[in-house]
C-alpha cells in the first residue's frame, strides 16, 4: 500500500476494496480545559523526574565524590519539560474520534506518532471508561477501546472526553442491531 495523505486515503483503497467505507475523523469532543489538565499532568511527571535527578545526584556526590552540575540537571528536566509538554499538547489537539455505522475511527498522538485505527464493531474486544475524583465535577473520563493487535491487544486511549461522549460509544458498541 502505498504513504497517502489522509485526505486521500478513500480514494486509494477503494479499488482494493470497494465495500469499504472509511469515516472522516472529526475532533473528540474534550472537556473545556482539557488541554491545561494534561499539560498539568505533564508538568507532575517531569517534575517527578527531575526531583529524581536531583535525589541521584545528592546520592552520587554524597557516596561516589561525583557530581553533574547543578547546571547540566536543570537543563535536562528543563528539556523533559519542554519535551512533555510539546507531547502533551499533540495528544490532546490531535485526538479524532467517529461513530459511522458499523465502524469506529479513532486518532491518537502519542509521544509524535500520529495513529489512526478503523475498527470494524465485532473487532473491539473490550471497552473501558475510567474518571478520577479530580474529573468527577468536570464530566470527563478517559475511553480505552481495546482491539486484537497481532498475538496480543492495543489498547487505544483517549483522554478527557466528555462523559456523554464516552456513553454514546458504549451504546453504540452495546446496541447491535
Amino acid at each position: 500500500m502505498p504513504v497517502v495523505q489522509s485526505s486521500q486515503v478513500a480514494e486509494v483503497i477503494h479499488p482494493f476494496l470497494p465495500t469499504l467505507q472509511i469515516p472522516t475523523l472529526k475532533r473528540a469532543a474534550t472537556v473545556p480545559h482539557a488541554l491545561r489538565y494534561q499539560m498539568q499532568y505533564a508538568l507532575m511527571w517531569a517534575l517527578g523526574v527531575f526531583g529524581l535527578l536531583l535525589i541521584a545526584n545528592w546520592l552520587m556526590a554524597t557516596y561516589l565524590h561525583f557530581a553533574a552540575g547543578f547546571l547540566l540537571l536543570v537543563g535536562l528536566a528543563g528539556s523533559l519539560v519542554v519535551i512533555w509538554s510539546i507531547s502533551a499538547w499533540l495528544c490532546i489537539t490531535d485526538q479524532r474520534l467517529t461513530i459511522a455505522d458499523d465502524m469506529l475511527a479513532i486518532q491518537i498522538t502519542p509521544w509524535f506518532t500520529k495513529r489512526q485505527y478503523y475498527v470494524r464493531r465485532d473487532k473491539i474486544q473490550g471497552v473501558r471508561a475510567t474518571q478520577s475524583l479530580f474529573m468527577v465535577r468536570h464530566q470527563a473520563q478517559h475511553l480505552q477501546v481495546v482491539v486484537r493487535h497481532g498475538d496480543s491487544a492495543a489498547h487505544i486511549k483517549l483522554r478527557y472526553l466528555q462523559a456523554d461522549v464516552v456513553a454514546q460509544v458504549n451504546r453504540w458498541l452495546i446496541d447491535v442491531k
